[in-house]
């Protein structure tokens, strides 16, 4: 961790002296108050510190994963990562949104550690309805399709985390949820 923390030192201190130091200060406050929510997680800790070098590196292009999509109380987000089954905004307040993958949940957590979350409760059929067996090969398509869109958004070191998510799932249930987190990606 220590290795990670100066090599992230090093690369602010090249940052600020190639962007705008006082917006990258801004950001780095921000991505600390994000860092901080890991508390004692290690994996959590290095998957945001590895995150937050990634950006540093690419000073003058856009972060991976930007969306640039605004967020609720009209505050404009900075990227969108998958974290232990959620996706997470970080705002510019370093406030956290956060929605579930699967939609059972969204919910704040702000700079002072604490939290607003929202449960969504639904009745499950007993069976999720399938596609007719000459569809087969239309769902396949369209899951890749979606798959794509999705890549496109999430950063490269989230996209094996999101697929494993969904190990096991049946594909119309797969397809819903795809929906569900390319709306949650692109703001809607």
């Amino acid at each position: 961790m220590a290795a990670l923390d100066t090599r992230l030192a090093s690369l602010f201190r090249r940052a600020s002296a190639a962007g705008d130091a006082d917006e990258l200060r801004a950001d780095q406050l921000a991505w600390l108050r994000w860092r901080d929510h890991c508390r004692a997680d290690t994996r959590c800790l290095y998957r945001r510190y590895e995150q937050r070098v990634r950006e540093l590196q690419a000073v003058g292009a856009p972060p991976r994963g930007e969306t640039g999509s605004a967020s609720p109380g009209g505050r404009e987000s900075k990227s969108t990562r998958l974290v232990e089954g959620r996706f997470e905004r970080v705002l510019p307040d370093g406030t956290i949104a956060w929605t579930a993958v699967d939609g059972s949940g969204s919910g704040m957590i702000f700079a002072d550690g604490s939290e607003s979350v929202t449960l969504r409760s639904q009745a499950v059929p007993p069976t999720f309805p399938g596609f007719p067996p000459n569809g087969t090969a239309w769902a396949a398509a369209l899951e890749s399709n979606m798959l794509g869109i999705i890549d496109a958004i999430l950063p490269p070191a989230d996209r094996a985390a999101y697929r494993a998510f969904h190990a096991g799932v049946p594909q119309p249930a797969r397809i819903d949820r795809h929906v569900r987190a390319i709306r949650i990606l692109i703001g809607d």
